[in-house]
């Protein structure tokens, strides 16, 4: 999936020290939606992974919090990848 000559991938295919930009979170449901826009992730917002490793949650940067999330969740997560 492209988007404007940005590539975007699930969160999860984002490597450790990566930033990436939020482009979907609202196509699958409005409760993840809520429940993610309730810690902070929002379409467009600037994302930095700090651990994606295949075991345990995905570690986020957003703004100046740290933010865990489970695999399924981050999965369902589509970001640009920023480089």
């Amino acid at each position: 999936m492209e988007n404007k000559d940005r590539t975007v991938v699930p969160l999860t295919m984002l490597p450790p020290g990566v930033k990436g930009r939020v482009v979907n979170i609202g196509s699958y449901g409005k409760g993840l939606a809520m429940r993610v826009s309730n810690m902070g992730l929002y379409d467009g917002i600037e994302v930095k992974v700090l651990n994606s490793s295949r075991a345990g949650p995905v570690l986020l940067q957003v703004k100046d919090c740290t933010i865990a999330l489970g695999r399924g969740i981050a999965n369902k997560i589509l970001v640009a990848r920023e480089d």
